[in-house]
């Protein structure tokens, strides 16, 4: 006998083949990379995939995995605050709090559980949660979940309108908690928040602002070397840099790799073929972390590679060691 559930799936799943839409499942033979082995298909580019910096199948990366696994087994059997955590998740969450300055961190197993975890959990239904019109997926769930758990207001602004946050913030004279929330970096555009400016916005308003900042870590190291007496004079990426470097020479350059418009290994090609510019240090830092990367950064001329989370004992020293040969000089 077919009940009537089965006869929508049935139906349904008939009308999603029809038009074209049914997914179904690709089979891979190999590791994940930029060029995989797929069932039926052989060899196949993935253009797709969230594997941005190579770690999927970095040799480093699967060696401490595996030691992992010979040391703590293949997980704890339960949520941490019942069967206990791993020590290692304490190192992890210490050395996430030192990076970014603060008393304590939490680590997640994506950003996208974060991201769902936060609006849900601080919020009520006495509050506001306000995220930029381009705001990732995982935030858009994150304002669906606590609107449908707490019962707290949520609304959008027009992407990167600063008078439109402030309007919408202005307007909420009855939210008791009011929350904006927004990428650091837009990931479908590159497009980097105006935070100084949200920041100034959001304390005008006695709103929390909240960054999903899973793309960079440059206002972080920003305020560490701030911090440490240094002046710094950010760019939002290559080409800005450059424009930067037309006016002023730094003791030092710190660059990412992953950047819009030009990224850090366009940067130092340019730095290196300038005669103005081409004695400048570079000190890159980024996620990735594969040899190859650290081949091609040497090639053309970085001087010093840091991972993230990079020891921020080391970039201090690199920073020191410049200014004193600066100031010999």
């Amino acid at each position: 006998m077919t009940n009537a559930l089965d006869t929508r799936i049935h139906a349904e799943l008939a009308q999603f083949k029809a038009d074209g839409v049914y997914k179904r499942l690709n089979y891979l033979a190999s590791p994940q990379a930029a060029r995989v082995e797929m069932e039926g298909r052989g060899s196949v580019i993935i253009l797709s995939s969230n594997n941005y910096l190579g770690l999927s199948n970095e040799p480093a990366v699967v060696a401490a995995g595996k030691a992992a696994l010979d040391r703590y087994g293949a997980g704890t059997g339960s949520v941490r605050f019942i069967c206990g955590t791993f020590s290692i998740h304490r190192e992890l969450e210490a050395a996430c709090a030192r990076l970014v300055g603060t008393a304590s961190a939490l680590s997640f197993v994506s950003c996208w559980n974060a991201n769902e975890a936060v609006p849900g959990t601080l919020l009520t239904e006495h509050d506001l949660i306000l995220s930029d019109q381009l705001n990732h997926a995982s935030i858009i769930d994150g304002l669906r979940l606590a609107k449908s758990i707490t019962k707290c207001q949520t609304g959008v602004y027009k992407h990167g309108d600063l008078d439109d946050l402030r309007a919408k913030l202005a307007a909420a004279t009855d939210r008791k908690v009011k929350m904006v929330i927004t990428d650091g970096v837009f990931s479908m555009e590159g497009a980097i928040a105006k935070l100084p400016e949200l920041a100034a916005i959001c304390r005008e308003h006695g709103a929390l602002l909240v960054v999903d900042d899973s793309l960079t870590v440059r206002r972080v190291t920003q305020r560490l070397l701030t911090r440490e007496g240094y002046r710094v004079a950010l760019a939002k990426d290559g080409l800005d840099a450059l424009d930067k470097l037309s006016d002023e020479l730094p003791t030092v350059v710190l660059s990412d790799i992953e950047m819009p418009r030009m990224d850090g290994f366009d940067l130092v090609r340019n730095m290196r073929s300038d005669p103005r510019l081409a004695g400048l240090p570079v000190i890159m830092i980024t996620s990735r972390i594969a040899q190859k990367h650290r081949d091609y950064a040497a090639e053309l001329g970085v001087n010093h590679y840091l991972g993230k989370p990079y020891s921020e004992e080391e970039l201090l020293a690199l920073v020191g060691h410049y200014v004193q040969e600066a100031a010999a000089h």
